[in-house]
């Protein structure tokens, strides 16, 4: 005999049985991989906004005391002031791509990918061709303006086959 161990477990016959429960104990398997994913990068970004708060203690710049402040916002998934203290490094900073390029990680937590893309392309054209940031920057924001979110999101000036083919070189040979 079979019996009914959950309101949704079908209980008879066993075939049934057998089957939801490989099914569900699968689902479950999928869940708990993404939340130990979830926990492994929230440890690692707190890892790095105490080692840019260490750097900004010792720098005694505001910018890298702003980046540090937003890492650490960042980790605890506190995007508003995360994003407050990205954009006020900005506007130390402008012609520094890290901070655009981490604002475009939280839109990506955000699941804001048109703005991300935007920061990623943005902090592209300011990085040195050829570098392993600059590489991940265009990466990514290929990636994304891929996704139908940014359907409407206007293309860079290499957005065509042959300009793609060569971007795409570079990126590589970054890596």
């Amino acid at each position: 005999s079979t019996y009914f161990c959950g309101k949704h477990c079908p209980g008879k016959p066993f075939e049934k049985h057998a089957a939801w429960h490989a099914q569900n104990d699968q689902e479950n398997d999928g869940e708990a991989q993404e939340a130990a994913d979830r926990m492994q990068h929230q440890q690692a970004r707190r890892k790095l906004a105490e080692r840019q708060a260490r750097n900004a203690a010792k720098s005694g710049s505001e910018y890298e005391r702003l980046l540090a402040a937003a890492m650490h916002h960042l980790a605890e998934e506190n995007f508003l002031p995360a994003e407050e203290s990205f954009r006020s490094a900005i506007t130390l900073e402008p012609n520094d791509a890290t901070a655009y390029y981490n604002l475009g990680v939280l839109c990506i937590n955000q699941r804001r990918r048109p703005e991300a893309v935007q920061h990623y392309l943005h902090a592209a054209m300011l990085l040195q061709e050829g570098g392993v940031v600059w590489a991940d920057c265009i990466t990514l924001a290929f990636h994304y303006l891929l996704s139908p979110e940014c359907n409407e999101v206007a293309k860079p000036e290499w957005w065509n086959d042959e300009d793609l083919k060569i971007l795409s070189s570079k990126a590589v040979t970054a890596c």
